[in-house]
């Protein structure tokens, strides 16, 4: 009888540590995952920041070429690229020479 006891307490906890493996490879993989979560979680919020300032960066090129076309607008009289500035300012200082 005892014989039999111990090989059904054997079998148990054979079982039961089946089940305790099952448990620790199934939280192992649960910590893997949420390690590639997070990850993950961080690249997005590193490419969103990123996006962000680039974002920045492009309005802040926007508004300083606007604010140099209209300060062309102010120094030249007429509309056009900064480029277009310099070309009047030359043409200005041309037709001053001519007319002296």
């Amino acid at each position: 009888m005892k014989e039999e006891e111990r090989r059904v307490d054997r079998e148990a906890l054979a079982a039961d540590q089946a089940k305790l493996q099952d448990r620790k490879l199934t939280l192992s993989s649960i910590v893997q995952k949420l390690i590639i979560f997070g990850k993950r979680a961080r690249a997005e919020a590193c490419d969103v920041e990123s996006r962000l300032e680039n974002s920045r960066r492009q309005n802040w090129q926007k508004a300083n070429a606007a604010v140099r076309r209209v300060a062309s607008v102010a120094c030249v009289g007429t509309v056009g690229d900064v480029g277009d500035v310099g070309m009047a300012k030359q043409a200005k200082a041309k037709a001053e020479v001519e007319g002296r």
